[in-house]
């Protein structure tokens, strides 16, 4: 009796083991790798909108700043063509003062007793 008994509590044992020591199913494996996946691509997207909004920033500051630089030059270039053409009246109204005057231009020559 005592090895019936002995018999049947190792049995018992061993049954035990193999309920509480279930496989787990493949299907779960997929599903939690799957899940894994879809975490990380949500983690990307969010890493990624982060970066497109700063690049858009960025983006926004240099177009912002180089309209200010173009406008800047431009102002510039109205005023040189501003101070050109008062520069270009003075000439005119000198011409017209001086024109009674012969101007004759010689070229330099190399000789000491022409200069």
């Amino acid at each position: 009796m005592m090895k019936f008994s002995i018999f049947v509590i190792c049995l018992f044992l061993c049954s035990c083991q193999l309920i509480t020591g279930q496989k787990i199913d493949e299907q779960k494996k997929k599903d939690a790798e799957f899940e894994s996946l879809i975490n990380k691509v949500k983690a990307t997207n969010e890493q990624s909108a982060n970066v497109q909004k700063k690049a858009s920033e960025k983006a926004s500051s240099i177009v912002t700043n180089t309209v200010k630089k173009i406008t800047d030059l431009k102002q510039e270039v109205n005023n040189l063509k501003s101070e050109l053409n008062e520069v270009k009246a003075k000439l005119d109204v000198a011409n017209t003062i001086d024109s009674g005057s012969k101007f004759e231009l010689r070229p330099i020559s190399n000789n000491k007793k022409d200069r």
